[in-house]
C-alpha cells in the first residue's frame, strides 16, 4: 500500500511539473489596447505551408458587445510560420470599446480542399485618440 502511495505522489509531482509543457503557449499574439488611428498588429505563429498545402492566416474582429464582425483581413502565411497582420483602427469603424480577435490558420490543399489547423481568439480594447 505504501508503494502505491509513493508512486501516486511521484506521478502527481511529475504531472504538475510537466503541465505547462502540455498546455503550451497561445499561437497568437494580440496587444491589450490600440489607439484609434493606429494599427492593430496581430501575430500568428505555427501557421506555415507544407509540401501539398498553402497556409492562410485569417484575422476577424468582432465587437464584443454586439457580436457583429467589423473587420476581416486574410493573407498567405509567411514562410517561417510567424505571420504579422496589421489592421488600421479607424475612428468610424472602431469606436472605443472591447473587441474580439479570431485568428484562423487555414490549410488550402492542392486538391482543392481545405482544413483548419487552429482557430484562436483574444480580446483587445480600442481607446480614443489622444
Amino acid at each position: 500500500m505504501r508503494r502505491i502511495w509513493i508512486v501516486s505522489v511521484f506521478v502527481l509531482v511529475l504531472g504538475l511539473a510537466a503541465g505547462p509543457a502540455w498546455a503550451g503557449d497561445s499561437p497568437i499574439s494580440v496587444p491589450n489596447s490600440v489607439e484609434q488611428g493606429e494599427k492593430l498588429k496581430v501575430k500568428a505563429f505555427d501557421c506555415e505551408s507544407g509540401p501539398d498545402w498553402t497556409a492562410i492566416v485569417q484575422v476577424e474582429i468582432f465587437d464584443e458587445e454586439t457580436g457583429e464582425r467589423v473587420g476581416i483581413r486574410t493573407r498567405e502565411a509567411d514562410e517561417d510560420g510567424s505571420t504579422r497582420v496589421k489592421i488600421r483602427i479607424t475612428e468610424g469603424r472602431y469606436p472605443p470599446g472591447r473587441y474580439v480577435v479570431v485568428v484562423t490558420c487555414i490549410h488550402q490543399f492542392d486538391d482543392g480542399s481545405e482544413g483548419i489547423w487552429y482557430e484562436e481568439e483574444d480580446t483587445f480594447r480600442v481607446v480614443a485618440a489622444s
